[in-house]
């Protein structure tokens, strides 16, 4: 098969790695559009591959399919209409309840305020005033 067709296409993405090979990746998402068309018309990977990529050792076979699986993948979400990925936009999902917003320690010093201490001593005084306790409030349920 004649190259004339995919000099034509992938002229300014060879252009591209050649003057920025740290962003390959980068450049391929941006002519993903151009590398589909010339793997519709037929041409192989294999082909574009060598016409891309002179040096072997500057990116291999394998690495190239998974850059356009990849730049396929950002391409199936949204696109923008300047050919390059837009940046998919977090958004804060809808709770019930209002979410708010306290400093946590703030939170434990609350719990602390309303805990009891509890009072774990042994001594016989002790004792009798924890019974005394357990049965006000045995009491207090009951009623």
């Amino acid at each position: 098969m004649e190259n004339d067709y995919i000099a034509e296409k992938l002229n300014t993405l060879k252009k591209e790695i050649e003057n920025r090979p740290n962003k390959i990746q980068y450049s391929i998402d941006i002519h993903i559009k151009d590398l589909n068309e010339c793997v519709n018309r037929r041409y192989s990977l294999q082909d574009i591959f060598n016409y891309l990529f002179n040096d072997e050792k500057q990116v291999t076979f394998k690495y190239f399919k998974n850059m356009l699986y990849r730049a396929r993948k950002r391409l199936t979400r949204k696109t923008g209409g300047n050919n390059q990925p837009e940046k998919l936009i977090k958004t804060q999902p809808k709770t019930a309840h209002p979410v708010k917003k306290h400093n946590l320690f703030s939170i434990l010093d609350e719990q602390e305020d309303k805990k009891e201490l509890h009072d774990n001593r042994s001594d016989k005084q002790a004792v009798e005033d924890r019974f005394a306790r357990l049965l006000a409030e045995k009491e207090k349920q009951n009623k």
